[in-house]
């Protein structure tokens, strides 16, 4: 029973890196979620739960519905109160 779920955890994964490359190489434009698909050769809807999952866990920000709407939080600064 873990084996599907870590399987899950490495799309997951391969999602968040493709989208970090992906606003690295493009000035921070954002992927479609059809870019998404296609790169980490999946459905637009196992991508949609890919960045529910991100977006939960605090690694994006993503405005579900909206075009080119994902992005990477700022670290916070170290010692801010």
């Amino acid at each position: 029973m873990s084996k599907p779920r870590r399987r899950s955890e490495e799309d997951t994964e391969r999602v968040y890196q493709f989208i970090v490359g992906y606003l690295d190489e493009h000035n921070n434009l954002s992927p479609t979620q059809q870019e998404i698909a296609s790169a980490c050769h999946m459905s637009r809807s196992s991508v949609q739960r890919h960045l529910t999952l991100l977006d939960a866990h605090g690694r994006i920000c993503w405005t579900e519905g909206a075009k080119r709407s994902i992005w990477l939080p700022k670290p916070s600064e170290e010692g801010e109160d």
